[in-house]
């Protein structure tokens, strides 16, 4: 079964989410990605985005539960930018999402972007790889 971004957002109360990202849009996470995630039961949000991208988005109306409702971290990188697309839900079976889209309206509904859902019972291997660098950082 495939399931788009926002169906896994809907699918469970995660305890852990956590989404990388360069650009982002504040106003599009709260509306509909912690609405779902709030609806649906899930706690602990935090978005680990670029800080070009993090201040761009700081302009946005309508971002206002930043900082109560969910976190949010710049991440600075010596050169280039900080452009991973990673989410993780995590609960009891944790799942991971690797793909092309940002936290955006566009990235997550409008344009056509490649994910990867990852669960840990077909991605063992991934799952593992993972969970070491998370580890040895």
């Amino acid at each position: 079964m495939t399931l788009a971004p926002l169906q896994l957002v809907a699918t469970h109360p995660w305890q852990r989410v956590t989404f990388t990202t360069y650009a982002l849009s504040l106003s599009f996470f709260e509306a509909v990605v912690l609405d779902k995630l709030i609806r649906g039961g899930g706690r602990q949000a935090l978005i680990l985005a670029d800080v070009q991208g993090l201040r761009a988005s700081l302009s946005e109306q309508g971002a206002r539960r930043v900082g109560k409702d969910y976190e949010v971290e710049p991440v600075a990188v010596s050169s280039g930018v900080f452009h991973p697309k990673i989410s993780v839900f995590a609960a009891q079976e944790d799942y991971l999402l690797v793909g092309s889209g940002n936290p955006t309206f566009n990235g997550w509904a409008g344009n056509c972007e490649v994910l990867e859902h990852l669960g840990p019972m077909r991605s063992t291997a991934a799952f593992q790889k993972i969970g070491s660098k998370i580890r040895s950082r």
